[in-house]
């Protein structure tokens, strides 16, 4: 969802672990899809995917933050201990 300048995007996973995979798959012509996991298997992707163009998406910054449902009576909260970037699994 577009909200002023930011894009948003929100999925959510059933929890079944104590860790979350994110992955951004690029494939041929700057093609980009995100996506996120519970167990590193099944991925259910975070918006439609876009082909990242020179001067307009030059990158991703990574941030992890926790939000509230639309319409929540209470304020969203999430803790995490850490997080690591790394390539793919070959």
């Amino acid at each position: 969802a577009r909200t002023g300048a930011v894009d948003r995007e929100v999925a959510s996973l059933p929890g079944r672990g104590p860790r979350v995979y994110l992955r951004v798959t690029v494939s041929a012509g700057g093609r980009c899809q995100f996506s996120a996991s519970d167990d590193n298997v099944r991925f259910i992707p975070i918006g439609e995917a876009f082909t990242a163009k020179p001067g307009v998406w030059v990158g991703a910054k990574v941030g992890l933050f926790a939000i509230a449902a639309p319409g929540s009576a209470t304020a969203g909260s999430a803790d995490w201990a850490w997080f690591r970037v790394e390539p793919p699994a070959p």
